[in-house]
């Protein structure tokens, strides 16, 4: 899958994170384990950003460091939420996910960093392709 396939299901999938939080919430139980929940290498796309696949380049960027930590602090987030639910406490978890709640502001800043990453993915993976034409040595020498 390409880079850009994984960012965009990534999208979707922690995207839909704030569904099940709110079924956390309402039944005071959750699928799966809060630790679990809480750790972004746990994650498909997690594991992704950790593997050979993703191109060291990449890797090496600005975006990639910020997506990586917002991922992490995603899951930290979310897992705040999930303890709060199965402790029964509904209303800090719902609040959590207000609009200016831990949850709504790190989730809104790792889908942006997410999309402005899809954007610029390609150029990244081949910094070459950054040049609009060669540059020829005696260009740089002056």
């Amino acid at each position: 899958m390409s880079a850009t396939s994984q960012i965009e299901q990534a999208i979707g999938t922690h995207g839909l994170f704030k569904l099940r939080l709110r079924s956390a919430i309402s039944t005071g139980r959750l699928e799966g384990s809060v630790a679990t929940l809480g750790s972004h290498l746990n994650c498909p796309f997690g594991k992704w950003m950790d593997s050979p696949s993703v191109a060291p380049p990449t890797k090496a960027s600005s975006q990639y460091a910020k997506v990586d930590l917002l991922h992490a602090r995603f899951h930290v987030a979310a897992a705040k939420v999930a303890a709060l639910a199965i402790a029964g406490k509904a209303d800090e978890a719902k609040a959590a996910l207000e609009a200016d709640g831990e949850f709504a502001v790190v989730s809104a800043e790792f889908m942006t960093a997410m999309q402005e990453w899809k954007g610029n993915i390609g150029a990244l993976a081949r910094p070459s392709a950054r040049l609009s034409r060669p540059v020829v040595l005696t260009e740089l020498m002056g």
